[in-house]
């Protein structure tokens, strides 16, 4: 159902607050949500929430902007955007932007589809790639397809390039596997697996091992 003549305030409730419960101590949090436009689907006794134009969502520690955003399942856990999405988590000081997402409120889990780029402002990294997977229960990101990785470090900046690439937050490392290359303070490191220690910068490879060392 669509009100284009009423203002935006009211257009789906646009500062909209839902509480559920998260823990047995009942815990309750809130969602706020707004679009330009608006329709509810119900079927089998779910509903489904789509928001249409500005559309954005906010859960206190993440926000999430879209040209559409939809909201289904229980306690509207998961959020499908799609078209100049945005995800603001200021709990993991990530950004990320890409052209269509899923996220998991639940799970706290964002997969991206399409050109994507996230920057880690805390870890000073940016990553990119067509397939990105963040969990910010964990910290662990995964990035495919034409994956890389830019790390700010004291000696100039680490280009690193793999078919996939696995980002540990927490523990500081990366993992390069497939077709693996490092670039840093004008050395060069190729291998099938690459692991690389953010914390030291030491540089382990492994399988196929080739490089370019400058003296």
């Amino acid at each position: 159902m669509k009100h284009p003549s009423i203002p935006r305030m009211c257009l789906l409730l646009a500062v909209l607050l839902l509480a559920w419960p998260l823990a047995a101590d009942d815990q309750r949090t809130t969602i706020r949500f707004s679009g330009d436009s608006s329709r509810t689907v119900e079927r089998d006794g779910a509903r489904t929430v789509v928001l249409t134009g500005n559309a954005w969502i906010d859960t206190g520690t993440t926000r999430i902007s879209a040209r559409e955003i939809t909201l289904s399942g229980e306690n509207y856990r998961h959020a499908s955007s799609v078209d100049n999405v945005t995800v603001e988590d200021t709990e993991q000081q990530i950004t990320i932007t890409t052209s269509r997402l899923t996220y998991d409120r639940t799970t706290s889990t964002a997969e991206c589809s399409g050109w994507t780029e996230l920057e880690d402002r805390e870890g000073g990294l940016t990553a990119r790639g067509g397939y990105l997977k963040n969990s910010g229960d964990d910290g662990i990101t995964i990035i495919q397809i034409a994956a890389r990785i830019l790390k700010d470090t004291d000696d100039g900046q680490m280009l690193c390039r793999a078919d996939s690439i696995r980002y540990d937050s927490e523990g500081q490392t990366l993992e390069l596997t497939g077709n693996a290359f490092v670039f840093w303070n004008d050395d060069e490191y190729r291998a099938a697996r690459i692991t690389i220690d953010l914390e030291t910068n030491d540089i382990a490879l492994e399988g196929d091992v080739s490089g370019t060392i400058y003296d």
